[in-house]
């Protein structure tokens, strides 16, 4: 790999992974490499990782994904400390512990700029969203640390909405303007238009998701006991997750019949035909902080391929809809008796249904398209490194700031 040209050039750097489980990393990374204004590389070390541990295993393979991890992450600094310096640093998504380590380095090592892409807070999901530490356990205070110190040496922290950016400088007490937000990216040569025909006589609802809290799918499943009776509804679910429990007890309590359940993992091409073949998709309606400042990369899809939405009316769908009507339909947020009426009511109106759907198309093309977050992105790239030379102290360790 060739040393980097000071000034002029972007260093790629990190432990992210390039799939369709991760369209964000791999759709934003690939432009900015063949985007023509930019001299930029990469230097990736994605370790392979075992997430499912056997109960006599478990705390082996746990101690080795560790390892493996941090082994990954310093070889990454390594390549940071060599070709970085006078050049522009880029972290993908899981940014936070690689930009923690430069933020450690000696001043002569690191970046001209860094670019941190913190998607999420890495704190806020393990212990506000998730639950999973309580606030004041020493890993939740570990975690807290290190997230801000990371973001206090980055130039410009990169999120998905305004109101997440408004959260995370508040959380972290990051300087105005230090958190930017852009659209998420997606695959838009497998979730693309496609013409939508309402039928009249029949409706498929789908949700796609992985049963986290935030995305409510306890409140789906009420939704779907009040309309089991209803048979032109068909409801189709793909995932499994933390809240999958749960959504099978309310639904088999109910012996709710109009239900198909797909709990195994689904290639894009998948569920780019599942939602090709949908009538109404579902997007979020938890009810908790974080629902309410995200807008979820399946709407992404959902509106990519042009179908009708139904998705909680959060703060972030109403600033993303700004002073237009939105081409979606909201429902206040864990309400399943608002979210049934919805759906019964979308699919006995088939015309309003075509509406929906073309108005998400257009939407997404208009606002959300990968074009449009990439050119968003090569535009903070450029504009962040001289707001750093113009920061007063900016020479300093973000430990003595």
């Amino acid at each position: 790999m060739r040393p980097l040209k000071p000034a002029s050039a972007l260093l790629i750097a990190g432990v992210h992974v390039k799939s369709d489980a991760y369209p964000n990393v791999k759709y934003k990374v690939e432009g900015l490499l063949a985007h023509p204004g930019l001299n930029a590389q990469e230097a990736n070390f994605p370790p392979a990782l075992s997430l499912r541990f056997g109960q006599r295993r478990g705390r082996f393979a746990a101690l080795g994904t560790a390892c493996r991890l941090g082994l990954a992450h310093l070889r990454a600094l390594w390549a940071v400390a060599r070709l970085a310096p006078g050049a522009a640093l880029y972290v993908p998504y899981p940014a936070v512990f690689l930009v923690f380590l430069v933020s450690l380095l000696p001043r002569r090592w690191r970046p001209a700029a860094i670019h941190a892409d913190a998607f999420i807070s890495l704190y806020d999901t393990v212990v506000n969203d998730r639950a999973l530490v309580k606030p004041g356990h020493p890993l939740a205070r570990l975690l807290f640390a290190i997230e801000r110190r990371a973001y206090r040496s980055a130039d410009r922290v990169l999120v998905d909405t305004e109101l997440n950016a408004q959260h995370m400088a508040h959380m972290f007490a990051l300087p105005p303007g230090r958190v930017f937000a852009l659209p998420l990216s997606i695959n838009e040569t497998i979730y693309a238009p496609l013409d939508y025909l309402p039928a009249t006589d029949a409706c498929t609802v789908l949700f796609i998701g992985t049963f986290v809290p935030l995305q409510g799918v306890d409140v789906i499943a009420q939704a779907i006991v009040l309309l089991r009776d209803q048979p032109q509804l068909t409801f189709r679910i793909i995932g499994n997750g933390q809240a999958a429990p749960e959504v099978a007890a309310i639904l088999e309590a109910a012996q709710c019949r109009n239900v198909h359940w797909e709990r195994d993992w689904q290639s894009a091409e998948a569920l780019a035909a599942e939602i090709g073949q949908a009538d109404i998709c579902l997007g979020i309606f938890g009810a908790g902080e974080k629902a309410q400042r995200v807008w979820p990369l399946k709407n992404y899809a959902y509106m990519a391929v042009g179908r009708a939405l139904i998705t909680a009316g959060t703060p972030a769908a109403r600033q993303l809809a700004g002073n237009d009507p939105a081409p979606w339909v909201e429902v206040p947020p864990g309400d399943p008796a608002a979210l049934a009426q919805a759906i019964a009511g979308l699919a006995a109106d088939p015309a309003r249904r075509l509406a929906c759907a073309r108005g998400a198309g257009q939407f997404y093309q208009d606002r959300l398209a990968n074009r449009a977050s990439l050119q968003a992105l090569v535009d903070s790239l450029a504009l962040a490194a001289p707001a750093r030379q113009q920061q007063p102290g900016a020479g300093r360790d973000p430990g003595q700031a």
